[in-house]
């Protein structure tokens, strides 16, 4: 990729930071209808269902229904802290548990629920120090809340009895060369419901002041893109619309929709089902989102809508915020706060500054090609402007028509001639290249008033 250096007089970039350190913060959450994580090994014939948000997430299971995640502790050498509220609602054997992982220690514990007993959970793969437990009472269909600790070989658990955290048991490490993943889920037959798993860099006790802690609920869309991790719970109130469209999802209908702030410092796609092609958010109107959840697709975040009001409507003509004028090329910038890993990453990663995605925002440049794909939503022909960043966008023109295309991928705009001269409004997105799997800038226009000729 050949890329051209462009210098912006100015940026102003209305950034909301975040300086919390890794530490202190959870890296992996399971909450709502959070989707199973990476590396997880569901088989063919085990499900895994995704109930509303504030529900749990059930795993119904077979030969293997763990949920796996390494733990991130394997280049620190910090230790891990684990946080995980879950039941086993029904099993004949055992099988069924939490796992937890050390990898740079290659330490491992595991506690696993039997029938035995009425039902408890009995610790394997590590041993109890003389005198302390390796059982811990949970009766089919009971919840247990645990939180775990690893480091140096040495684990902790701890159990939450009345709002209040006890030390459970604590022991070492049989084998010190076992290594391992941390997971959730079982490796039989039953079902377990998990309400939240979480991990973190570092070994906490639950009093300690410095264990992580969760993001504070925030009603600005910079902050939580920076501070929050995909599956995280958000509102949002009053935020102007600033696209929408309908498209099918299987048996699903979905408006999709950006909001964004009136200071445009930060912005976000949104997904809701709705039940007809005319319940759509309005452009211009201004919306409460009640209840969501972050997820991340293509590399973009969007909010998943469970509930959302209308704050206002939308006045004809619509008023949206200014867009913010960029070149392609600073479409990657944008870590969107202080968190190293943020749910909205930059393009590429070596960005920085305020993250452009989401946002309502107008771009100048060259028509590149137009007319050889069409957007299967609106009819109207895809086209490519170039602002002279040169950046090589959707390899399959390559693969297709032996061509390649540069510059922003622009959606739902007509009258546009290879050559033209143009400024384009838009929402600022991101796409998946199919083939090459990079990732690059798209623009989603209004209409044909969001094309300006010169």
């Amino acid at each position: 990729m050949k890329n051209k250096l462009v210098i912006l007089a100015v940026i102003v970039a209305l950034a909301c930071a975040c300086t919390a350190a890794i530490a202190a913060t959870w890296d992996d959450m399971m909450e709502g209808a959070l989707a199973p994580p990476p590396m997880n090994t569901i088989g063919a014939t085990d499900t895994v269902i995704q109930t509303p948000y504030n529900r749990v997430l059930r795993l119904i299971g077979g030969a293997d229904s763990r949920v796996q995640r390494a733990n991130y502790s394997e280049s620190l050498g910090s230790g891990v802290t684990a946080y995980v509220r879950f039941r086993v609602v029904s099993s004949t054997q055992e099988g069924w548990g939490i796992q937890i992982a050390d990898v740079r220690n290659w330490s491992l514990v595991t506690w696993t629920w039997r029938p035995d007993n009425g039902g408890e959970l009995y610790l394997r793969k590590s041993v109890a120090d003389s005198g302390q437990p390796t059982t811990l009472s949970m009766p089919a269909g009971t919840w247990v809340e645990l939180w775990f600790t690893m480091k140096n070989w040495r684990w902790t658990l701890y159990k939450k009895s009345g709002g209040t955290w006890t030390l459970y048991s604590k022991g070492g490490v049989d084998n010190p060369a076992k290594q391992g993943l941390s997971y959730f889920g079982g490796t039989c037959n039953g079902t377990m419901e998990v309400d939240f798993f979480r991990m973190a860099h570092g070994a906490y006790a639950p009093t300690d002041p410095n264990a992580p802690t969760l993001p504070a609920a925030t009603n600005l869309i910079g902050k939580a893109k920076a501070d929050y991790v995909t599956g995280y719970p958000v509102s949002f109130a009053n935020k102007v619309v600033t696209n929408s469209w309908v498209e099918m999802g299987g048996a699903d209908i979905f408006n999709w929709y950006y909001i964004q702030e009136d200071d445009r410092s930060a912005g976000i796609k949104v997904r809701r089902t709705i039940d007809n092609w005319f319940d759509q958010a309005e452009v211009g109107s201004r919306v409460n989102i009640v209840n969501g959840f972050l997820n991340v697709a293509q590399k973009e975040a969007f909010v998943v809508v469970d509930e959302q009001t209308t704050a206002s409507a939308a006045p004809q003509p619509p008023v949206l915020p200014r867009p913010l004028g960029i070149f392609s090329n600073f479409a990657k910038m944008g870590k969107a706060g202080g968190r190293d890993f943020p749910v909205q990453e930059p393009i590429w990663a070596t960005s920085k500054g305020l993250n452009y995605i989401g946002l309502r925002i107008k771009a100048l440049g060259t028509v590149t090609d137009t007319g050889y794909l069409t957007d299967s939503l609106t009819g109207l022909p895809v086209s490519y402007v170039d602002d002279g960043s040169s950046i090589v966008n959707d390899s399959l023109m390559q693969y297709w028509f032996a061509k390649s295309v540069y510059g922003f991928k622009v959606y739902n705009a007509s009258g546009m001639s290879v050559g033209d001269r143009v400024a384009i409004t838009g929402n600022l997105g991101v796409e998946q290249d199919a083939l090459s799997g990079s990732y690059y800038p798209v623009i989603h226009c209004l209409g044909a008033d969001d094309v300006k000729k010169y």
